[in-house]
């Protein structure tokens, strides 16, 4: 480690350093082998020496080696800096001064002078960035950051944007947040544009309804896509955002379909008149987008509100070429309600591993048969599941098993198998459940759920001691 940080200090210290160093290296008898202290004393002394070069460049270097000192001294050295003729100087003083800790702090009335002054907005954003982190009321140094918002820099425009808002009318800096979603210069930040806008909604969310309104017509898909998500998070959802979601739907960019299909699902009351939009794109030529559309109108059929035909195409999506697609729909069926035969089926077939290679897939279709009508096939498929390769597959077929209400003989010795100590203690607890579920009050269940609770574990004791005064309370 040391020489690591030996070598990179070489490299970013300038050619006499290494010079010396070198020859030392080399094992010359003249020469000693300098130590990292050493080398560091060297380093200081040169940036000391280069804060005063007549190339830029090395100024900003030697401004920014002296911020890492930390030393009333070296910021002694930094403070000219905020002059210096090049932006590049003045904005390595700025970031410096930051670095600089306590010490830098001497520089306050200096450094706001200077940022009242500043011309350069990546100049003007390191200057406003660290009085900030003092503390320092920025009101002074609007005119500064108000400039930098205007070029056309999206990163800048956005650093200044969110440096201005404490001390702004919200309508002044919300439209940055929304032109820079989308751009090169989101994927480089941390707060995400969309996660600030949606912080906004709770305090000012009536108004900036006509600002998303209108931000549909952009061209910019990550936009459009934007509102429909931020619009989404609105409690309750206001009649523009339901309007704006509803022709999103239609989009031609599947991005934007995508987020109104979920934004759809996610709005608080979801719009029931999406479900024409949403029944259209459960054929679009997307998986992400059928997927969402899936998910989004099973609410709706749950609640009778969705066109007609619409279970049936839900069904029709477990053939879907494309698991995320089958997933989502076997998802959204478990919880429409009581499910007809054919669409049991649909879920049926797709617990044969060697017909859905997908386990997710399986495991949200067997939770949904717990929906569908008792049948010789049910049980079959159940059977089947509980014997599948992947556990969620058990476990979720233990619960469906249970939620169903399902005595046959033989999916009870599937269930009485998973009591024991040998299986996992997730499954365990989950065929414990489906026995309390069951309720059936055979001699074999009640001693198993008398063993269990004297189990070592507490969980299984409790989860055995609940389940038996059900099953005792039940029907033979």
């Amino acid at each position: 480690m040391e020489n690591h940080l030996l070598f990179r200090t070489l490299y970013r210290r300038g050619a006499a350093v290494c010079v010396v160093v070198l020859l030392g290296l080399t094992g010359c008898a003249m020469f000693e082998i300098p130590t990292l202290e050493d080398i560091q004393r060297a380093g200081a002394e040169q940036a000391r020496r280069d804060v005063h070069s007549p190339d830029a460049a090395t100024r900003a270097e030697a401004v920014k080696e002296l911020g890492g000192e930390g030393t009333a001294e070296a910021v002694q050295l930094i403070r000219p800096a905020l002059k210096d003729g090049e932006a590049r100087v003045r904005t390595a003083a700025a970031r410096a001064l930051k670095e600089s800790g306590a010490a830098g702090q001497v520089a306050r009335a200096e450094l706001m002078a200077a940022l009242q002054r500043e011309k350069d907005p990546e100049a003007a954003v390191a200057m406003a960035w660290t009085l900030s982190g003092w503390r320092e009321d920025l009101t002074p140094a609007l005119p500064a950051l108000r400039a930098a918002v205007q070029q056309p820099d999206h990163f800048l425009r956005y650093q200044a944007a969110l440096l201005m808002s404490p001390h702004v009318d919200v309508m002044e800096v919300a439209p940055v947040y929304l032109d820079t979603v989308g751009t090169w210069a989101e994927k480089n930040l941390r707060n995400k544009p969309v996660d600030v806008l949606e912080e906004l909604v709770a305090s000012d969310g009536q108004r900036l309804v006509g600002l998303l309104e209108a931000a549909i017509t952009r061209s910019n898909a990550q936009q459009r896509a934007a509102v429909a998500k931020i619009f989404s998070d609105y409690r309750p959802l206001p009649t523009p955002g339901k309007n704006v979601i509803l022709k999103l739907l239609a989009d031609p960019d599947p991005v934007v379909r995508e987020a109104a299909a979920h934004a759809a699902l996610m709005s608080v009351p979801p719009p029931d008149e999406a479900g024409p939009g949403l029944y259209k794109l459960l054929g679009d030529p997307v998986g992400a987008v059928r997927a969402e559309a899936v998910n989004a109108i099973g609410p709706l059929v749950a609640r009778g509100v969705a066109p007609t035909g619409a279970l049936a195409a839900m069904g029709k999506a477990m053939s879907d070429p494309e698991a995320v697609v089958r997933a989502s729909a076997a998802l959204a069926l478990g919880h429409v309600g009581d499910l007809p035969e054919a669409v049991a089926l649909q879920l049926m077939a797709r617990l044969d591993p060697v017909v859905e290679p997908s386990a997710e897939v399986r495991a949200n279709a067997v939770s949904a048969l717990s929906r569908a009508p008792k049948s010789d096939a049910l049980k079959k498929a159940l059977r089947s599941a509980l014997q599948d390769a992947d556990e969620s597959v058990r476990t979720r077929a233990l619960a469906a098993t249970g939620h169903a209400g399902l005595r046959d003989e033989e999916l009870l010795t599937v269930v009485l198998s998973r009591t024991g100590a040998q299986t996992a203690k997730g499954l365990r607890l989950t065929a414990i459940g489906c026995l309390n579920d069951l309720q059936w009050k055979r001699d074999d269940v009640v001693s198993t759920l008398e063993r269990l609770g004297q189990d070592p574990d507490e969980d299984i004791r409790e989860a055995a001691a609940f389940a038996l005064k059900q099953v005792q309370a039940g029907t033979p």
